[in-house]
């Protein structure tokens, strides 16, 4: 009987690589690791959720999303090498026998239209008829964060657009390390953040993570211990993870 399964993937970026524009051809992510099942896991669909630039209603961006594996070589375990700097154009090298597939973002046809504040694209092989080509994603035994599971990694580089994740959310009146709350004004929270993202500040802080937000906007609850770091007023906090990925599989 096939076995069905979803893994979310949230790349993380630092206050640094959000606080820009990216142009066609720059490195969005480089390779960011996630865990799969040991063996093979036949990819069946792939969504990316792409936080809105500072409230807009939508990113404008298609993505190229490549999915690499460690290996193993006189019995060292090699990690790919990067794909380049983020926010440039991807001139890493060596990495190219750990690429095992790779998705692509194309075309209004495979974007959310109706959504006020929220862009999510389907990844495809082939424009308009989804994942065609399905994809076996396999790593290396035992190489992940448990037994029974394997290390891959996902990079991501703009092929079309300006992706934009600058974002003026600031503290107003600032916070002790242990407040439950966080006051904001400048951008509503309510129109850019999620439940469960990670935040930080523009001082590469930790800040904590997102219980809820107040539907004015300008009140964060956030999950136990509470802010992790005290934080001044006037301080522009974001989100780790602006872009999301769901991946679903089939055993």
């Amino acid at each position: 009987m096939n076995k069905f399964f979803t893994v979310n993937v949230n790349p993380t970026f630092t206050y640094a690589q959000r606080n820009t524009v990216f142009s066609d051809g720059d490195v969005l992510v480089d390779w960011y690791a996630f865990d799969l099942p040991n063996g093979g896991n036949k990819l069946i669909n792939a969504y990316m959720i792409t936080e809105p630039p500072n409230g807009a209603a939508h990113q404008t961006h298609n993505p190229e999303v490549y999915f690499a594996k460690d290996l193993v070589v006189g019995g060292k375990i090699i990690t790919p090498a990067s794909l380049g700097i983020v926010d440039a154009t991807a001139l890493g090298g060596t990495y190219q026998s750990h690429i095992i597939g790779f998705l692509e973002g194309a075309g209004t046809g495979e974007v959310t239209t109706n959504l006020d504040y929220g862009f999510v694209q389907r990844l495809v092989t082939t424009p308009g008829k989804g994942i065609q080509d399905h994809i076996i994603l396999q790593g290396e035994p035992n190489t992940g964060t448990s037994k029974g599971y394997s290390r891959l990694y996902v990079g991501i580089a703009s092929t079309d657009g300006t992706p934009d994740f600058r974002c003026t959310v600031t503290t107003n009146g600032g916070g002790t390390a242990g407040d439950a709350t966080l006051t904001v004004d400048t951008v509503s929270a309510f129109r850019v953040f999620s439940v469960g993202d990670e935040l930080i500040d523009q001082d590469e802080q930790e800040i904590g993570t997102v219980e809820s937000v107040h539907a004015l906007g300008t009140l964060i609850t956030l999950r136990s211990p509470g802010l992790l770091n005290s934080v001044a007023t006037n301080k522009v906090i974001v989100a780790k993870s602006p872009m999301k990925l769901v991946l679903g599989f089939e055993r």
